[in-house]
């Protein structure tokens, strides 16, 4: 399954101007209207859609501000089960996304 999204810089309001860094508002394919928040402190990105199942990553360093890196201590959540993430050299070099994923129980790989 792949969802195409289209999301544009929404300039955070109020509060929001303290707790995200980053917030992005648009649409997720056919599921409708779709928001992605970057928190600052935790270093954390949510997906709220109605229609998608609750969808977040994270980093645990807590020095760091912005942008979430990814390496070993990467989390993605779907769903309420967890996977890998690794970066994908390899993957960037051919322009096809550089991230690999993994879940926490299983064995495949793929494009995220």
């Amino acid at each position: 399954m792949s969802v195409e999204f289209t999301l544009a810089r929404r300039a955070p309001r109020g509060r929001e101007k303290r707790d995200f860094y980053l917030v992005l508002t648009g649409t997720a394919g056919p599921y409708g209207e779709a928001t992605v928040s970057v928190r600052t402190v935790p270093r954390r990105a949510e997906l709220s859609c109605p229609a998608l199942p609750e969808a977040w990553i994270d980093h645990p360093d807590p020095t760091g501000q912005g942008l979430i890196p990814v390496d070993d201590r990467t989390r993605l959540v779907v769903a309420g089960r967890q996977a890998t993430l690794t970066q994908n050299r390899r993957g960037l070099g051919k322009g096809e996304g550089g991230l690999g994923k993994a879940p926490g129980d299983g064995g495949y790989a793929g494009r995220l």
